[in-house]
C-alpha cells in the first residue's frame, strides 16, 4: 500500500542519495499541504459518493444547498420582512455525535445575507429549548417548532430533520444516503410555507 513521504524519508535515510533525498523532502512538505497520498478520496470520480464518514461539513453543505434554494424563491409569505426563527434538527441518523453547530451558523449567515427576513438569533432558541418543556431535540416536531415560535414572537420557525438510508450504487456496493429536510412553518395558522430535501450518499470506507 501507500505510505507517506515521512515513512519513507525514515525508512531510505540511510541509503538514498542527495538527490533523491531532497525530492522526498520535497514530497512531504506538499503531502503536509495536500495530504498523504494513502488518504481515501473524499469523493468517487464517477458517482460523487462520499467516501468518508458523513460528519458536520458534511451537513454544513446540505444545509447552503437548501438555503441556494430557498434563496431563489420570491413568495407571498416573504414579503414585509418577517420575523423568522431557527429551530433545532432532529439527528436520526446513525452519527448522534453529530456537531451541528456549523450547519446553524451556515443556515444563520445565509438569512442573514438573503437579506429577506428579520433573524431571531438561534442562541435564543436553543436558551428556550434548554429551560422550556419543549421536549428532547432529537424529538422535535411541527408542534414544538410552533410553540417555539410563539415563545420567539416569531412570524415563522424553520425546523428539520437529518436521517439517513441504506442504499445500493451503481456498482452494486452498498451505501448509505443522508437526507437533510428543512421546513419553514408559519407561527400563527401553523401552515407549511416551504419545504425541501438535499441528500449526500456516503460509500462505506474499505
Amino acid at each position: 500500500s501507500d505510505v507517506c513521504s515521512s515513512d519513507l524519508l525514515r525508512k531510505k535515510g540511510n541509503t538514498m542519495n542527495k538527490g533523491t533525498a531532497a525530492l522526498l523532502i520535497l514530497a512531504m512538505v506538499l503531502g503536509t499541504w495536500v495530504g498523504c497520498s494513502s488518504t481515501i478520496e473524499e469523493y468517487d470520480s464517477d458517482q460523487r459518493v462520499l467516501t468518508r464518514k458523513f460528519g458536520p461539513q458534511d451537513l454544513k453543505d446540505l444545509g447552503g444547498k437548501l438555503m441556494d434554494k430557498l434563496e431563489k424563491r420570491n413568495d407571498d409569505w416573504m414579503e414585509n420582512r418577517p420575523t423568522i426563527a431557527l429551530a433545532d434538527i432532529r439527528n436520526n441518523t446513525d452519527r448522534p455525535g453529530l456537531n451541528k453547530q456549523p450547519f446553524f451558523d451556515e443556515i444563520e449567515t445565509s438569512l442573514f445575507d438573503m437579506n429577506k427576513f428579520d433573524l431571531i438569533d438561534h442562541r435564543e432558541s436553543m436558551k428556550l429549548l434548554e429551560e422550556a418543556a419543549f421536549g428532547q431535540s432529537d424529538q422535535f416536531d411541527a408542534s414544538q417548532a410552533v410553540k417555539l415560535g410563539k415563545a420567539l414572537r416569531a412570524h415563522f420557525i424553520m425546523w428539520g430533520d437529518v436521517s439517513v438510508l441504506d442504499d445500493v450504487g451503481a456498482d452494486g456496493a452498498a451505501i448509505k444516503e443522508y437526507r437533510l429536510s428543512l421546513t419553514i412553518t408559519e407561527v400563527e395558522t401553523q401552515k407549511m410555507v416551504y419545504r425541501a430535501t438535499e441528500t449526500a450518499k456516503v460509500r462505506a470506507v474499505r
